[in-house]
């Protein structure tokens, strides 16, 4: 499969008073299309940072990050977030589904900053949870929902504009176990018989084993990549 993400020698840090502190060393590795890769790691060992750069919500301090070929790391913040909008997917812990509004207009959300028409934005929101399983709920506001359902709607958001990568930041920490598996049920399906490429944060061991790979990060550096 071709490399849709490669990090050469990445390094990031950050200023704290006089002091310079270093977050990530030397990063390097590769993510294939379709690929369904964990990241893990303690607390404080980086990884966050890591899907920071790698979801464009920031900049590496030194080195090279490739997505999809070209060269992302010295964009602009307007080009970031532009590309940013166009091809990367982000699914959270919280959710982050706004209270007041129901899934159809949750899911839809992408594609309004993408100026797309209302009527395209609802049709594409409604074939987004007919794939999460949650047509049905489609006018309910997050509240009336269970976690696993608004996991699943903050899934189909990430979806809906068809992104080259999704990012998911430990998206199976608030769930109970049985609800967190039927989450990681849909990102293996998504990937399997969709080719969704996924990559996944966590610090749970058995959501790392569910995943094709598994690269684990200490101390800003890339201890080990390790295939399931």
């Amino acid at each position: 499969m071709p490399t849709l993400i490669e990090l050469h020698n990445v390094t990031k840090s950050y200023h704290v008073g006089d002091n310079e502190q270093t977050v990530l060393t030397g990063i390097d590795f590769k993510l294939a299309t379709g690929e369904l890769m964990a990241i893990m790691g303690s607390s404080g060992s980086g990884k966050s940072t890591l899907m920071h750069i790698l979801g464009l919500l920031d900049r590496p301090t030194s080195g090279t990050y490739l997505l999809n070929d070209s060269d992302v790391t010295r964009l602009s913040e307007d080009e970031r977030a532009d590309l940013r909008n166009r091809t990367i997917g982000f699914v959270f812990q919280s959710f982050f589904l706004l209270p007041r509004l129901t899934l159809l207009q949750n899911v839809g959300l992408p594609l309004h900053y993408r100026h797309c028409e209302h009527e395209e934005m609802e049709q594409r929101a409604l074939q987004m949870l007919t794939k999460v399983g949650l047509a049905k709920h489609a006018k309910h506001k997050p509240n009336q929902l269970s976690g696993g359902q608004q996991q699943r709607a903050a899934i189909a958001r990430a979806l809906i504009g068809n992104p080259l990568v999704i990012l998911a930041d430990e998206p199976t920490g608030s769930l109970d176990s049985h609800t967190g598996q039927m989450v990681m049920d849909l990102f293996k399906e998504l990937n399997q018989q969709e080719g969704v490429t996924i990559i996944i944060v966590t610090h749970d061991h058995d959501v790392a084993a569910q995943c094709q790979r598994t690269v684990h990060i200490q101390d800003g550096r890339v201890e080990n990549t390790i295939k399931s």
